[in-house]
């Protein structure tokens, strides 16, 4: 699913795992930049959401589709 905004919601949890105590109640864990994300889409980790510019997700489409379920 590709969303172009994002819900205060989302937002606010996206930032609360930024916390560690945030990120072991929920058992997820914030990858940012090119370079990381990158490495965590050629892995073997679960992803649930990628978030990127359009430019980004665009480039990348092969290696997210089918393997992120929200993006």
């Amino acid at each position: 699913m590709v969303e172009t905004t994002l819900s205060k919601n989302r937002i606010s949890q996206i930032r609360s795992l930024h916390q560690k105590k945030f990120r072991e109640e929920e058992r997820l864990f914030l990858a940012e930049g090119v370079k990381v994300v990158d490495e965590l889409l050629s892995s073997t980790f679960e992803i649930r959401t990628v978030i990127g510019t359009a430019a980004y997700i665009d480039a990348h489409r092969a290696a997210i589709t089918g393997r992120v379920p929200e993006v």
